[in-house]
């Protein structure tokens, strides 16, 4: 049966996402950034099992089913969609230019992670894949108190690869840094926290003054998404642990089965399939609104509603005809 409270935290997840890929303000954008990222990783984590009997290799290709083939579905189509920019967009004869872009920013992509353009904004399929696998290989390591250890010498490790620069393939500097929060979420429920009773003023609380710390650690991030600076590991956490007991209470309220919360609810559940294609019209709305002059502000009103209706509204078709390809 599946947890309410970790579907509408996956679906304001995903909204964080539109937002935080739309024109937004730079302090908005960092802030979004520290935490959103780790708050779907910490989801992860915490549902992370090993089935008795199940070996290494049929937990890899399980992950893989449910993850690289969606990944490499999602990014035939953002290359469809970048050379379609090409064709409405750009100056005649580009396309051939714009095929050799794409090409040369895959194999710099897959050779180091700093320029992982290749791998587009669905790199959270690739990591996440990567993430789990090393965690099963962790899970050997009976002692959670060996692991934690070890998950914060890796995070150490990747974070200090990351700020010198030194590049890793097909993102293993951010697996490092990133598989300490998968590995907190799995803490998270083994210590029983999602059982906890927390007060509803307690977590908004709480959620009101993480915002206000991350502001103050925003000269700690380097405005990307997938690189975390220390400092921001406990405010993820904070922030997680505040979203999480928040959504728990929206659940369990009256309002649980008003429209908004079926929305949200129904985004988390299909967070897969806004995550992979919302970029792509993103690009598209992108430039009818440069066309017709509209400003960055009102193209981002329109960008976040319009782009999730249409994500949304492929949920069905996706399933019907190719479910494997979106991890079903």
């Amino acid at each position: 049966m599946r947890e309410k409270a970790y579907d509408l935290m996956r679906g304001l997840g995903i909204i964080l996402l539109l937002i935080f890929h739309a024109h937004i303000p730079m302090w908005l954008f960092t802030t979004i950034g520290l935490f959103f990222m780790p708050m779907f990783f910490m989801i992860s984590g915490n549902f992370f099992r090993v089935k008795e009997g199940e070996g290494f290799a049929a937990y890899v290709g399980h992950k893989a089913r449910r993850l690289m083939v969606p990944y490499l579905f999602f990014l035939v189509v953002s290359i469809v969609f970048h050379l379609l920019q090409a064709v409405l967009w750009h100056e005649p004869g580009t396309l051939k230019t714009e095929i050799g872009s794409i090409l040369h920013r895959f194999a710099i992509g897959v050779t180091g992670d700093r320029a992982s353009l290749c791998f587009l904004t669905i790199w959270f399929l690739v990591s996440l894949f990567e993430v789990s696998v090393l965690y099963w290989l962790m899970a050997r390591i009976r002692s959670l108190r060996w692991r934690t250890v070890l998950s914060v010498v890796l995070f150490v490790v990747g974070y200090g690869l990351q700020v010198t620069k030194i590049e890793l393939p097909f993102l293993l500097s951010s697996m490092c840094t990133l598989q300490l929060y998968f590995h907190l979420g799995y803490v998270f429920r083994q210590k029983g926290l999602d059982k906890q009773e927390v007060p509803l003023w307690v977590s908004a609380t709480c959620l009101v003054i993480i915002f206000v710390g991350f502001n103050q650690a925003n000269s700690l991030n380097e405005y990307r998404s997938n690189i975390f600076a220390p400092a921001s590991v406990p405010l993820a956490v904070i922030a997680t642990w505040s979203i999480y007991h928040l959504m728990r209470h929206l659940a369990r309220s009256r309002y649980a089965e008003s429209r908004a919360v079926s929305l949200l609810n129904m985004v988390g559940v299909e967070s897969l399939v806004v995550y992979g294609l919302h970029r792509n019209f993103y690009f598209i709305i992108d430039g009818v609104a440069r066309e017709l002059g509209l400003s960055e502000g009102f193209t981002t009103c329109i960008m976040v509603p319009l782009t999730l209706a249409i994500c949304l509204s492929l949920v069905g078709p996706l399933t019907r005809w190719v479910p494997r390809l979106i991890g079903k």
